[in-house]
């Protein structure tokens, strides 16, 4: 039997879409070529223009290898715009996309597309392949938020029979005996926590994605250096970064974007073992207060954010992240107002955890 007919209608579907995008990139010249080093794979991002290299790279430079280094391939990426391949691609053949991109029509193992037709961009992976596809109409239709996390959906299809989970969260440490996981919902003050201990030297590995290995030796992995704040927030409490301001001229009706790596060469670590996960909260207090929480708080604070922001294989995260917090200590964290005693809570709590 040809292995085709075994596939469900949906399934057939979106492989043949596949190999219909797959086809037309192959034909176009993908020039601007990185290497990229992540929790020990190697990464190929393969792009069609020095325009797109300059959008989608930043936030993940910190990652570049030189080419000498490079082994085997664990991951490729294509990506292009109209303009790169000198064409369009077609539309998905389905019709059902979320706001977040999902379809459930789409959902079949093997071939996996992320599209927001608002945008007219496509993400597209292939298990058989390990290779990643992007695609948007021009540079004008990018999400401003999208070059912040760049090629996340991939990375997080990449990473299903994996023991990472790609996460919704901050992480900081203070050495490189170990670091803190700091997760939570947006406006939790994941971002703010983490930049106020990068203003203290400390480690920096993110403040909104990372990628977690969550089996019984947890670490966490930086992905991403591309910091985001509420302008309101970078306003009255971060004017020091004024300087490293990637948007002066839009950052108030988006967020305030900085990339972090550059100006803060000794805060960059690739990796740490995880020591625990940290809950923030705001309390609008002077002084920070660290308490324990229970399990299935612990659950709710870590999992609900991620499996919102990344639809996909929501019940394989979810029980990567519930073996991560019977791995390691859950805590919640009272933010205070005071960025010294803020810091003066996360010491004490390090130490306490040698």
């Amino acid at each position: 039997m040809n292995p085709s007919e075994s596939l469900s209608p949906a399934t057939q579907q979106l492989s043949n879409y596949f190999k219909e995008v797959f086809l037309k990139f192959e034909k176009v010249e993908l020039p601007f070529v990185d290497h990229l080093s992540l929790a020990g794979y190697t990464l190929k991002l393969m792009g069609s223009s020095e325009e797109l290299q300059k959008i989608f790279l930043p936030s993940l430079a910190h990652l570049k290898i030189d080419k000498n280094q490079f082994g085997k391939t664990d991951l490729t990426i294509w990506y292009a715009d109209a303009k790169g391949m000198d064409s369009l691609i077609p539309e998905p053949p389905f019709d059902d996309f979320n706001g977040v991109g999902f379809s459930e029509a789409a959902s079949e193992v093997g071939f996996y597309i992320y599209y927001q037709p608002a945008f007219r961009q496509v993400f597209l992976y292939s298990e058989e392949k390990k290779l990643g596809i992007y695609w948007a109409l021009n540079r004008s239709t990018i999400p401003w938020w999208e070059p912040t996390f760049s090629f996340r959906i991939i990375l997080h299809w990449w990473t299903k029979d994996k023991p990472l989970q790609l996460m919704h969260a901050g992480a900081a440490a203070v050495d490189q005996n170990g670091g803190w996981l700091i997760a939570g919902p947006s406006g939790s003050g994941k971002s703010s926590t983490c930049l106020t201990l990068l203003e203290q030297e400390l480690l920096y590995l993110g403040d909104d994605y990372v990628l977690v290995k969550t089996d019984s030796e947890p670490a966490v992995f930086t992905v991403y250096q591309t910091a985001k704040l509420e302008p309101d927030n970078f306003q009255s409490r971060f004017g020091e970064f004024a300087n490293y301001l990637q948007n002066p001229n839009s950052y108030l009706q988006e967020k305030a974007i900085f990339n972090i790596y550059e100006p803060f060469p000794d805060s960059f670590t690739a990796a740490v073992p995880l020591k625990g996960v940290l809950l923030p909260r705001v309390t609008g207090k002077p002084d920070s207060e660290i308490v324990p929480v229970s399990g299935g708080k612990a659950l709710l604070g870590i999992a609900p954010t991620t499996l919102r922001h990344l639809p996909h294989f929501r019940e394989e995260s979810y029980q990567k992240m519930k073996n991560l917090i019977h791995q390691v200590p859950v805590l919640e964290w009272r933010l205070g107002t005071d960025k010294p005693d803020l810091l003066r809570s996360f010491l004490e709590l390090n130490a306490a955890h040698p």
